[in-house]
């Protein structure tokens, strides 16, 4: 079965070459087999259909549950809509888009006021089968828009550091190429047991479960949490994944949380999907979860760009593997020429299923983002002579004090291995005085600033001046990465009060 098959367009959802007794999705301790998951999506196709969407009308999905929200994205494929995941920043996000046909989900009413001309409320939580739930108004998938499917649009929103969301759109035959890239570049197959730490808002937690189930395998999800509208999973769903994707962050907490080795260690492959993966991290990874750890770096703009095997780390701390089929790397000056294998410089890349701008943007070229044929995701970095690409930090984490420049991001990880920090955020603040380096740092109540002060002052690349700051939390965006412009409003805001 292909939920994608290529130049003839087929039926995305009807998984009619899998064993439908064969298990698609675990959702706690609830097992789902695709002959129900199919049913489902055709049943909530149907009722979206007879709440009126049909082809090329945009629909907002925020739906809480993860069986559900997939139920209903599919479907939304399947009617040809195109469609997003929101968030709880869906404000932001339709802001950057523009008005919705509609939303389906829990949404207050207030909340969607010039957002989206309705909202269809969806709030189911059980997994009792859809029909058995909903009164439909029954719309037969049969009669439905021959092909609709291939007219189906995915509207993602990316956000990088800056913290405002931008929109861009994947028509079907990108979906198509995207998903099939996970397939022919990863170790996915109809015994792929995988657990996608990231969200379907995000490329990789959208594109994985897909080819996942494209080739057979089966998705393994927490038990919801509607209060928190987060996924709360157990140990032994994790022992039963053979896959894990994963950003930085949320492995950190996931290995942190769940302690000792993990049972099937040895069969597990773990993919961090990276701006930079800690050697310390990699190395907790190995020990706890998995026998291979692997590193990938792409933009929602381009896709895949490059990947590799953590064990690169050991040649560059910003190591992200070597370029993937179909991406072109390059690094350039700061007038867009290229530069020598082995010198630093801006990071600018283009691909064979990149997107060209962004939506509702007049011109793009105001983010500095999409010139010349190019994508600049915004990255400094070094290739080497054989093709390794290393990140050196973002341009605005770049930063010269004393005539030396060095990263922030390469500072902070420096800085959270000492015990005492567990989160720590930098930025530069331009004061009266010059410009001043500050130090966001989450620690506990009793932690003497004065004393960890004088320890990070040691860990500074160039002798300097700082700031320390204690705050509850450093504010980063779904790939875990520090919303940059976030920190530096809030530091700004302390420092005034």
């Amino acid at each position: 079965m292909s939920l994608f098959a290529g130049p003839q367009l087929s039926p995305i959802v009807r998984f009619s070459d899998i064993d439908p007794a064969r298990i698609a999705l675990v959702v706690g301790r609830h097992e789902i087999d695709f002959g129900r998951f199919a049913s489902d999506v055709a049943e909530m196709a149907s009722w979206l259909a007879g709440q009126g969407l049909s082809v090329g009308q945009t629909l907002g999905i925020l739906v809480n549950h993860p069986y559900w929200a997939w139920v209903a994205n599919l479907a939304a494929m399947r009617l040809g809509l195109t469609s997003a995941t929101l968030t709880s920043n869906f404000r932001q996000e339709i802001a950057a888009f523009g008005e919705l046909d509609a939303i389906v989900g829990h949404v207050p009413s207030t909340a969607t006021a010039k957002m989206a001309n309705r909202v269809i409320p969806f709030s189911v939580q059980s997994l009792t089968p859809l029909a058995e739930q909903l009164e439909l108004t029954r719309t037969s998938p049969d009669r439905m828009e021959p092909q609709a499917e291939s007219h189906a649009q995915r509207l993602l929103f990316t956000s990088g550091t800056t913290g405002k969301p931008k929109a861009v759109v994947w028509d079907f035959e990108m979906l198509h190429t995207r998903v099939s890239l996970v397939q022919r570049s990863q170790k996915v197959s109809s015994e792929t047991r995988l657990i996608a730490l990231l969200g379907m808002d995000t490329t990789g937690g959208f594109r994985y479960p897909l080819a996942t189930w494209q080739a057979g395998g089966c998705v393994l999800f927490g038990e919801p949490d509607p209060e928190s509208r987060e996924t709360r999973y157990a140990r032994t769903l994790f022992e039963h994944s053979n896959l894990l994707l994963s950003s930085p962050q949320r492995l950190e907490t996931t290995l942190s949380t769940l302690h000792g080795t993990w049972k099937g260690k040895e069969a597990r492959t773990i993919i961090v999907l990276v701006g930079r993966l800690p050697r310390v991290l990699r190395e907790q990874a190995h020990q706890i979860a998995g026998c291979e750890v692997s590193i990938a770096y792409g933009a929602t703009e381009t896709g895949s760009i490059a990947a590799g095997d953590a064990s690169l780390l050991d040649r560059h701390s910003g190591a992200v593997g070597f370029a993937v089929e179909g991406a072109n790397v390059q690094i350039v000056d700061g007038n867009d020429s290229p530069k020598p294998r082995g010198e630093s410089g801006i990071i600018r890349t283009r691909t064979s299923y990149m997107v060209h701008k962004y939506e509702g943007v007049e011109q793009n070229d105001q983010y500095g983002a999409f010139r010349h044929g190019w994508f600049y995701p915004g990255d400094h970095g070094v290739i080497f002579e054989d093709g390794l690409l290393a990140i050196e930090g973002r341009g605005s984490e770049i930063v010269n004090i004393s005539g030396r420049k060095f990263s922030l991001t390469e500072l902070e990880t420096a800085l959270t291995k000492l015990p005492e920090v567990q989160d720590i955020g930098a930025a530069m603040l331009k004061t009266d005085a010059g410009d001043q380096l500050n130090l966001a740092v989450v620690c506990s109540a009793s932690t003497d600033l004065n004393k960890l002060s004088q320890q990070i002052a040691l860990r500074l690349p160039v002798i300097t001046k700082f700031r320390l700051v204690r705050i509850k939390t450093i504010p980063r965006n779904a790939m875990g990465k520090i919303v940059r412009n976030s920190l530096t409003e809030q530091l700004l805001r302390l420092l005034q009060g």
